[in-house]
């Protein structure tokens, strides 16, 4: 039996990078073959140096190896970009209990439940169709996000032209127009009653411009 193509389901590729799990006790760093190393604070520093590991909470896991941040895969910022405004522990449990896979027990279980949770959001993002999702992933994979080909890789291709009337992250594209100024009062009339014209014609300026006009009419009719 052959699947139609949009039945066919599509292959996930997770990155091929080891997984860092820096506790308070212990540094656990598992190997894309399943071997899973504990690690001195010093060696794991000299490690990240060399290597891009997928973890949990980057600037936390830097302060845990008293080190400044480094470049990694941060499953928070995958999380993010496939449910956006969802709410989040920051912890391997948290990205666990939010994607609805088995709590981990211990560190070792935690390792392994950060690559379950790659695959898992890459899988979600197979069934995406909005054109707008793989814009904006493809603007951010410009300009070096460290998901950007895996999140690529996961999204379905798009029609350029679709791709061409997506927004991205030109949010603006989808705003009504606006004016910053107020908008001009409509025109009407507005009557002048015996009072005010009384108060007009008394003033001093007011006669003045009176005589003014008077004297030019006088100028204009003797020509």
């Amino acid at each position: 039996m052959t699947l139609p193509p949009d039945r066919v389901p599509r292959r996930v590729l997770v990155p091929h990078a080891p997984v860092l799990v820096a506790g308070f006790r212990e540094v656990l760093w598992l190997h894309p073959d399943g071997e899973i190393e504990a690690l001195a604070p010093a060696d794991a520093r000299s490690r990240v140096e060399r290597e891009t590991p997928m973890l949990c909470h980057g600037p936390a896991t830097a302060r845990r190896l008293d080190m400044p941040g480094f470049p990694a895969l941060d499953l928070l910022e995958l999380f993010a970009f496939v449910h956006p405004a969802r709410f989040c522990v920051p912890t391997p449990r948290g990205l666990a209990e939010a994607l609805g896979l088995p709590a981990p027990a211990s560190s070792p279980e935690a390792c392994v439940t950060l690559a379950t949770v790659a695959r898992a959001l890459l899988e979600k993002l197979a069934e995406e169709v909005d054109p707008e999702v793989r814009a904006i992933a493809e603007v951010m994979d410009r300009g070096g996000w460290l998901w950007g080909p895996a999140v690529l890789a996961a999204l379905p291709a798009a029609e350029p032209s679709e791709l061409r009337k997506a927004a991205g992250l030109r949010v603006w594209i989808g705003l009504d127009e606006w004016s910053e100024p107020a908008p001009a009062p409509p025109p009407g009339n507005q009557p002048v009653g015996p009072r005010r014209l009384a108060r007009g014609w008394s003033s001093s300026s007011t006669r003045a411009t009176w005589a003014r006009m008077r004297r030019s009419s006088k100028r204009w009719g003797s020509r």
